[in-house]
């Protein structure tokens, strides 16, 4: 746990390098023992990683979101939803973004997981802004519900995300006023 504790925090700070280390060794361990209670806790910074460019592991945040399932406690198994679908959605498979960021919604509202709902909400929002053509309305309130969820629980670096989503659909969508007061509120 504690090699994963290190791994994570180094992912939330975006220094990849401390993080591979750190993510594998608890792995390796794990598979000397038996236990499976700690396996969705111990695959969750190697899955991220795939979200930070790496292209290698859509299988393994697959796993790791599947494997969550079955778990007796589903321990952060909306969180593992969220990174599936976000790795589904950096390989343009949007139809399968989509899905699991629902499933990832609908499971953190079933459970009263707030803060995954925040996430799933957000990541709701990217897939609709990416869509061809874009469906600029649903993206926008997703932005927003994911905001008004992020504000009320205290989570400021996913405010600063959904601000610069926000901001950025509105830039690119010639709505210039709009994009300067979502990113440079006053």
């Amino acid at each position: 746990m504690a090699y994963w504790a290190v791994g994570f925090r180094a992912l939330r700070q975006g220094d990849l390098q401390q993080t591979l280390p750190h993510s594998n060794a608890p792995l390796d361990s794990r598979r000397r023992r038996t236990s499976s209670s700690s396996s969705p806790w111990l695959r969750r910074p190697g899955g991220s990683v795939s979200l930070a460019g790496r292209t290698t592991t859509l299988c393994c945040v697959r796993a790791g979101s599947c494997t969550g399932g079955r778990d007796a406690l589903h321990v952060d198994h909306a969180l593992r939803l969220v990174w599936l679908s976000k790795a589904y959605l950096l390989a343009g498979r949007l139809d399968e973004a989509s899905i699991q960021a629902q499933r990832a919604l609908e499971f953190s509202r079933a459970h009263q997981e707030r803060g995954h709902e925040a996430y799933a909400l957000r990541l709701l929002g990217e897939v609709a802004a990416q869509r061809h053509p874009p469906k600029d309305e649903q993206a926008t309130a997703y932005y927003q519900q994911a905001l008004a969820l992020a504000e009320e629980l205290g989570m400021r670096p996913l405010q600063a995300h959904c601000h610069l989503s926000l901001g950025t659909l509105y830039a690119t969508r010639a709505q210039p006023e709009q994009a300067r007061a979502v990113l440079l509120p006053p």
